[in-house]
């Protein structure tokens, strides 16, 4: 199992700049894996998304070279400013503006992200920086959220196994038909699994009153 992890921060956090080089990542793993499964057909990939998050849209105008000017992402340099105990406009210039790609924005735009920042958050000034930098490549944002699109279901497989999946698999499908695909290619019974896993007792399953406890928590943040 691969998660590519941080593009759903991206989506939320509408950082365009985290969003495509977590998505360059996945490039290259989906590169490596199926160069893998060429010299062991025993294996299969699919890769599928829980969920589209950010509703991006690309518009006329629409210019990536832009994100190139941004080296570090949002939720790293929001980190660092939280942190920073002196003087918050000139770090605010001098370090997140500057390694996300916004050196040339106007004064009232500095003191306006300072004014989110004071009277909201620092992730709320996060997004409102991302969405000028998007703003300026020509791209577009919908939500802070989820969406309901459909999301997109890859596959790779050798032979006659690629062949069983795109009959299967290449069409619409509801999220909980891909394990039951993974079900019926490796000869599971996913139920009886189940009722094995319940015989001691449930109180193994994540509860979903223990979900803000976890989120509490302090995980590393990437650049």
């Amino acid at each position: 199992m691969i998660e590519a992890s941080r593009i759903d921060h991206a989506g939320h956090a509408n950082d365009a700049v985290g969003h495509i080089h977590d998505t360059l990542m996945y490039n290259s793993v989906m590169a490596y894996v199926k160069e893998y499964i060429d010299v062991h057909p025993d294996t299969q990939l699919m890769s599928a998304a829980d969920h589209e998050c950010g509703g991006l849209t690309l518009g006329d105008g629409y210019n990536p070279t832009v994100l190139q000017k941004a080296t570090k992402t949002p939720e790293y340099l929001g980190a660092l400013f939280s942190a920073h105990t002196g003087d918050k406009t000139a770090h605010l210039k001098s370090n997140f503006l500057r390694h996300y790609g916004l050196e040339n924005v106007s004064n009232d735009d500095v003191k306006l992200l300072l004014s989110i920042a004071d009277e909201r958050n620092v992730p709320a000034m996060r997004i409102a920086a991302g969405n000028m930098l998007a703003s300026e490549a020509g791209l577009h944002w919908s939500t802070e959220a989820h969406t309901a699109a459909d999301v997109l279901l890859y596959g790779y497989a050798n032979d006659q196994a690629l062949k069983a999946m795109k009959d299967l698999m290449g069409k619409s499908n509801d999220n909980t038909e891909l394990p039951r695909y993974i079900e019926k290619v490796l000869d599971l019974d996913l139920n009886n699994a189940t009722l094995a896993l319940r015989q001691g007792g449930i109180d193994w399953v994540g509860k979903r009153d223990e979900l803000p406890a976890l989120k509490s928590l302090n995980y590393p943040r990437s650049e």
